[in-house]
């Protein structure tokens, strides 16, 4: 995955809020992920038209006290690989 990919929550993943987190369930695989705010921030972002430079960028912005904007992108694509490893989100 790279900064230009186009991530899209897969129609089988649900999330549901945790006492500390947040779960998403994969109704194909019957695996459940537990992921933080961060992953979730993340995840909401994955519509297939935002990239991942530009889910970075959000998450830069909502952050109160960020890292520099390349840390931010190194870990969007850090869990979006994750995610992606995981079944829980494709690329366009």
């Amino acid at each position: 995955m790279d900064l230009h990919d186009k991530p899209q929550k897969l129609a089988m993943v649900y999330a549901r809020r945790q006492q500390d987190g947040y779960g998403l369930f994969n109704t194909e695989t019957a695996r459940f992920y537990i992921i933080n705010e961060i992953g979730y921030e993340v995840w909401e972002r994955c519509t297939g038209s935002n990239t991942v430079q530009q889910i970075a960028q959000a998450l830069f912005e909502i952050l109160l006290d960020p890292p520099e904007p390349d840390a931010v992108e190194k870990d969007v694509l850090e869990i979006l690989d994750q995610m992606h490893q995981n079944g829980l989100v494709s690329v366009a």
